[in-house]
Protein backbone atom coordinates (compact mmCIF):
# COMPACT_ATOMS: atom_id res chain seq x y z
CA UNK A 1 0.00 0.00 0.00
CA UNK A 2 1.26 3.62 -0.99
CA UNK A 3 2.37 6.04 2.15
CA UNK A 4 -0.41 8.33 1.16
CA UNK A 5 -3.19 5.90 0.87
CA UNK A 6 -2.34 4.63 4.89
CA UNK A 7 -2.22 7.94 5.50
CA UNK A 8 -5.16 8.89 4.34
CA UNK A 9 -7.02 6.04 5.93
CA UNK A 10 -5.55 6.74 8.88
CA UNK A 11 -6.49 10.46 9.29
CA UNK A 12 -10.45 9.18 8.23
CA UNK A 13 -10.31 6.83 11.20
CA UNK A 14 -8.70 9.48 13.48
CA UNK A 15 -11.69 11.94 12.26
CA UNK A 16 -14.66 9.55 12.51
CA UNK A 17 -13.39 8.34 16.12
CA UNK A 18 -15.12 12.07 17.89
CA UNK A 19 -18.58 11.27 16.32
CA UNK A 20 -18.71 7.53 17.24
CA UNK A 21 -16.82 8.58 21.10
CA UNK A 22 -19.56 11.15 21.09
CA UNK A 23 -22.46 8.85 20.24
CA UNK A 24 -20.97 5.80 22.84
CA UNK A 25 -21.06 8.62 25.60
CA UNK A 26 -24.45 9.67 24.94
CA UNK A 27 -25.63 5.97 24.83
CA UNK A 28 -24.10 4.97 27.90
CA UNK A 29 -25.60 8.38 29.86
CA UNK A 30 -29.14 7.70 28.18
CA UNK A 31 -29.01 3.88 29.20
CA UNK A 32 -27.79 4.89 32.94
CA UNK A 33 -30.80 7.38 32.94
CA UNK A 34 -32.89 4.81 31.24
CA UNK A 35 -32.24 2.34 33.54
CA UNK A 36 -32.70 4.40 36.89
CA UNK A 37 -35.99 5.17 35.45
CA UNK A 38 -37.02 1.78 34.88
CA UNK A 39 -35.89 0.87 38.82
CA UNK A 40 -37.70 3.78 39.88
CA UNK A 41 -41.31 3.13 37.71
CA UNK A 42 -40.90 6.59 35.92
CA UNK A 43 -42.50 5.89 32.67
CA UNK A 44 -43.30 9.65 31.55
CA UNK A 45 -40.84 12.30 31.73
CA UNK A 46 -40.23 16.19 30.45
CA UNK A 47 -37.14 17.30 29.23
CA UNK A 48 -35.72 20.71 30.26
CA UNK A 49 -33.02 22.64 28.87
CA UNK A 50 -29.29 21.80 29.53
CA UNK A 51 -28.25 25.21 30.68
CA UNK A 52 -24.38 26.62 31.22
CA UNK A 53 -23.35 26.60 34.31
CA UNK A 54 -24.26 29.80 34.87
CA UNK A 55 -27.79 28.85 34.64
CA UNK A 56 -27.87 30.53 30.81
CA UNK A 57 -28.74 28.95 27.65
CA UNK A 58 -26.00 27.21 26.11
CA UNK A 59 -26.24 25.78 22.53
CA UNK A 60 -23.86 23.01 23.50
CA UNK A 61 -26.56 22.23 26.11
CA UNK A 62 -29.51 22.06 23.18
CA UNK A 63 -27.12 19.53 21.49
CA UNK A 64 -26.55 17.06 24.41
CA UNK A 65 -29.81 17.09 25.09
CA UNK A 66 -31.21 16.34 21.70
CA UNK A 67 -28.25 13.55 21.45
CA UNK A 68 -29.78 12.28 24.87
CA UNK A 69 -33.69 12.70 24.06
CA UNK A 70 -33.11 10.65 21.11
CA UNK A 71 -31.01 7.67 22.42
CA UNK A 72 -33.47 7.52 25.34
CA UNK A 73 -36.44 7.05 22.86
CA UNK A 74 -34.68 4.66 20.78
CA UNK A 75 -34.07 2.18 24.17
CA UNK A 76 -37.99 2.73 24.64
CA UNK A 77 -39.80 1.96 27.68
CA UNK A 78 -40.39 6.15 28.30
CA UNK A 79 -42.45 8.88 26.94
CA UNK A 80 -41.00 11.78 26.89
CA UNK A 81 -42.55 15.57 26.60
CA UNK A 82 -40.29 18.37 24.69
CA UNK A 83 -38.49 20.89 25.80
CA UNK A 84 -40.83 23.45 24.39
CA UNK A 85 -44.03 22.10 26.60
CA UNK A 86 -41.69 22.03 29.73
CA UNK A 87 -41.05 26.01 28.79
CA UNK A 88 -43.97 27.31 28.18
CA UNK A 89 -45.58 25.66 31.52
CA UNK A 90 -42.27 27.45 33.04
CA UNK A 91 -43.17 30.80 31.73
CA UNK A 92 -46.58 30.70 32.41
CA UNK A 93 -46.39 29.36 36.08
CA UNK A 94 -43.80 32.24 36.46
CA UNK A 95 -40.89 29.86 37.24
CA UNK A 96 -37.16 29.06 36.31
CA UNK A 97 -35.60 26.44 35.52
CA UNK A 98 -34.02 26.63 39.17
CA UNK A 99 -37.04 26.81 40.62
CA UNK A 100 -37.37 22.61 39.27
CA UNK A 101 -35.18 21.71 42.11
CA UNK A 102 -37.28 22.90 44.27
CA UNK A 103 -39.60 19.97 45.89
CA UNK A 104 -43.01 22.45 46.02
CA UNK A 105 -42.35 23.63 42.02
CA UNK A 106 -41.17 19.95 41.11
CA UNK A 107 -44.20 19.02 42.47
CA UNK A 108 -46.81 21.36 40.82
CA UNK A 109 -44.58 20.67 37.25
CA UNK A 110 -45.31 16.88 37.81
CA UNK A 111 -48.96 17.73 38.13
CA UNK A 112 -49.59 20.27 35.33
CA UNK A 113 -47.60 17.97 32.75
CA UNK A 114 -48.38 14.39 34.00
CA UNK A 115 -45.19 13.55 34.17
CA UNK A 116 -43.18 11.10 36.62
CA UNK A 117 -40.06 13.00 36.59
CA UNK A 118 -38.16 15.73 35.48
CA UNK A 119 -34.66 15.02 32.86
CA UNK A 120 -32.03 18.18 33.14
CA UNK A 121 -28.47 19.12 33.45
CA UNK A 122 -26.31 21.04 32.30
CA UNK A 123 -22.97 21.94 29.62
CA UNK A 124 -20.06 22.62 30.42
CA UNK A 125 -17.45 24.08 27.66
CA UNK A 126 -14.11 22.43 28.69
CA UNK A 127 -10.37 22.92 27.19
CA UNK A 128 -9.47 20.95 24.03
CA UNK A 129 -12.88 21.01 22.10
CA UNK A 130 -14.75 18.99 24.76
CA UNK A 131 -17.99 19.55 26.69
CA UNK A 132 -19.06 18.10 30.12
CA UNK A 133 -22.63 16.94 30.16
CA UNK A 134 -24.25 16.59 33.59
CA UNK A 135 -27.95 14.93 33.27
CA UNK A 136 -30.41 14.36 36.37
CA UNK A 137 -33.33 12.62 36.61
CA UNK A 138 -35.33 14.53 39.53
CA UNK A 139 -38.68 12.98 40.67
CA UNK A 140 -41.61 15.36 39.97
CA UNK A 141 -42.97 14.25 43.13
CA UNK A 142 -40.64 14.58 45.90
CA UNK A 143 -37.59 16.55 43.63
CA UNK A 144 -35.68 13.41 44.40
CA UNK A 145 -32.76 13.07 42.24
CA UNK A 146 -33.46 9.49 40.80
CA UNK A 147 -29.99 9.47 38.33
CA UNK A 148 -27.12 11.88 37.85
CA UNK A 149 -24.75 10.91 35.35
CA UNK A 150 -21.87 12.65 33.74
CA UNK A 151 -20.06 12.04 30.10
CA UNK A 152 -17.46 14.52 28.42
CA UNK A 153 -17.49 14.32 24.51
CA UNK A 154 -15.51 16.05 22.04
CA UNK A 155 -17.90 19.24 20.28
CA UNK A 156 -18.23 18.09 16.87
CA UNK A 157 -20.45 20.97 15.64
CA UNK A 158 -20.53 24.95 15.41
CA UNK A 159 -22.39 26.94 16.98
CA UNK A 160 -24.35 29.41 14.26
CA UNK A 161 -23.96 32.73 14.07
CA UNK A 162 -26.30 34.84 15.38
CA UNK A 163 -27.53 32.12 17.53
CA UNK A 164 -30.02 33.28 20.38
CA UNK A 165 -28.62 30.39 22.64
CA UNK A 166 -25.13 31.74 24.18
CA UNK A 167 -22.11 29.25 24.93
CA UNK A 168 -21.70 27.86 28.38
Amino acid sequence: MRPGVIRTALLTAMLGLPARAAGDDCDRLAKLLGEAASRKAVKRVAVAPFLSPRGDASYAGAVLAERIVTRLLSRGGLELMERPLLESVLKEQKLGLFGIMEPRTARALGRVLGVDAILTGTAVELRGGRVESNARLIHAETAQVLAAATVQVPKDWEEPAGSDLGGS
